[in-house]
């Protein structure tokens, strides 16, 4: 589905190169049909994606989840958000997840987009046993004129040079306002002060102002390092999909570093 667009009933978007939507559960299709039959409310549309290089499994490496919900859903789903610290909600995310726990929430920002503003907030988790997977998880809310689309990304720390970008680029070019959505890139920022994290950025295809969005490790364990003398700052590693630039960082690190205790 290259360069091909995905609808919901509200929004549009184009998947970047090598992206994979994968096909319905017919056992998820049912199950969603009985909650509607109950009055449950359920998503106006759902896409689960693949970003290039990763594949559907039970350690799936990079993943994108997309709802479209109704207005009154989304001031349930944002409230869940505000609220991630709260140990029942915190619970209730990770069962829903299928990791162990969830931790390390930053706070709450607007990321303005091209057709739209977006809250997020970004987390880690670890991943069930017997490996234990760090993962970062970036989880967006970008707010129509008349629905709400949530946007989850999740990614293996360990591997976010592999698939971030790209994953990013999606976001960037939702399309929640009508009319066409122009394709979005990223530059991962290296900043002289923090060597030992990247932040990455939605570069605005309109008005080409970059937008914080994710601040993850660096190291070489994350196959990503930079290196400094007195008068440059270079970056070794491939961050797959994204420019490099080098200034100063507005996003502190949240990303949970293998070297504390996660067993990636």
């Amino acid at each position: 589905m290259n360069g091909q667009p995905i609808r919901g009933a509200n929004f549009t978007a184009v998947l970047p190169e090598g992206f994979t939507v994968v096909p319905p559960n017919p056992m998820m299709e049912y199950s969603a049909m009985m909650a509607r039959m109950r009055g449950i409310p359920q998503p106006l549309s759902m896409y689960l994606l693949l970003p290039p290089g990763s594949q559907l499994s039970q350690f799936t490496p990079a993943i994108v989840t997309v709802e479209e919900i109704d207005p009154m859903t989304s001031q349930v789903v944002l409230m869940g958000m505000q609220n991630l610290e709260s140990p029942d909600v915190a619970w209730g995310l990770a069962q829903s997840l299928q990791v162990q726990y969830v931790f390390n929430f930053a706070p709450m920002r607007q990321i303005p987009l091209q057709t739209g503003t977006a809250l997020g907030r970004e987390f880690d988790a670890v991943g069930p046993p017997p490996f234990n997977v760090a993962i970062h998880l970036l989880v967006l809310l970008i707010q129509g004129p008349v629905s709400t689309v949530k946007v989850m990304v999740m990614v293996q720390t360990q591997r976010w040079s592999e698939f971030l970008a790209p994953c990013l680029q999606f976001v960037g070019g939702i399309n929640v306002s009508g009319g066409t959505s122009m394709p979005a890139s990223v530059v991962a920022l290296a900043d002289p002060n923090h060597p030992d994290q990247l932040q990455l950025n939605i570069i605005n295809p309109k008005t080409k102002e970059q937008t914080p969005v994710m601040s993850v490790p660096a190291g070489a364990v994350y196959n990503v390092t930079i290196h400094m003398d007195d008068h440059s700052t270079t970056v070794n590693g491939n961050i797959q999909g994204a420019g490099i630039a080098v200034g100063e960082h507005s996003l502190a690190a949240t990303a949970i570093r293998a070297e504390h205790g996660a067993n990636t």
